[in-house]
């Protein structure tokens, strides 16, 4: 009995132990783009570096001193907590494909700075600004979340820089698209999104039609419900920051 407890201890042990390594054994140093995948979450490749000085410039974490202040991040999804540092995340791209137009994005709207660096054809990294601070205006983008397009990257490794700061808790979870699958997913996204708040405007109305005719509080207190509802899927899905607060 005792010899048998022993053994299924050793056998749990090992499988918890298996099972923490996974993403151990899954992280990449970099991304590698290949003809069968047109879509990829790239954190396992992600290095990031927290600034606590906000004093940080491209040209210094770009540099080869800078390497030893970045950390593999192994998470898909990254919650940097509440914090007045800036983080700088680091995402070196192999694309073995000869697709030159990619899309990459944040699935969270609300960070105060999402700033990419790029830096194409020996010339000095370019800025390009996504974050809430920035007025869309100003974004030269009309996307209900932010993202930033790669071009001309066919055959060719790509380091970028992303640099990123919130008043509250800072969620990065980048996904890669080909430009090409984006536009797929995202109209197929936009019909689906449409459905759901239709079916909710629906459901709106008709409650308040039922409250019209049994005045009955409680329809009153489902409207508030829906309509909370919606409001949160509105703000979250992006559609709030691209349609209400335009600047």
């Amino acid at each position: 009995m005792k010899k048998t407890r022993h053994l299924l201890g050793i056998l749990f042990s090992v499988t918890l132990l298996f099972f923490l390594s996974i993403p151990v054994l899954n992280a990449s140093t970099h991304l590698v783009l290949n003809d069968s995948e047109k879509s990829y979450f790239p954190g396992l490749s992600l290095k990031l570096a927290e600034d606590a000085s906000n004093s940080w410039t491209i040209d210094q974490v770009s540099s080869s001193e800078w390497k030893s202040h970045f950390q593999a991040v192994n998470k898909n999804t990254l919650l940097l907590g509440v914090s007045a540092s800036s983080w700088w995340i680091k995402l070196k791209i192999e694309n073995q494909t000869d697709l030159a137009n990619w899309v990459i994005g944040n699935n969270f709207p609300f960070l105060k700075q999402f700033d990419l660096y790029i830096q194409q054809e020996g010339q000095d990294y370019r800025r390009i600004s996504r974050g809430t601070s920035t007025p869309f205006a100003e974004r030269n983008e009309s996307n209900r979340l932010p993202l930033f397009h790669l071009n001309d990257i066919a055959n060719t490794d790509t380091t970028l820089y992303f640099h990123i700061s919130n008043d509250y808790q800072a969620v990065l979870s980048l996904w890669l698209q080909t430009e090409e699958s984006y536009r797929e997913q995202e109209n197929l996204r936009q019909l689906l999104y449409g459905i759901y708040y239709g079916v909710m405007g629906g459901m709106l109305l008709y409650t308040f039609f039922l409250f019209l005719n049994l005045r009955e509080k409680v329809y009153i207190d489902y409207n508030l419900l829906i309509l909370t509802t919606m409001m949160m899927s509105f703000s979250f899905n992006g559609y709030a920051g691209l349609m209400i607060f335009l600047d």
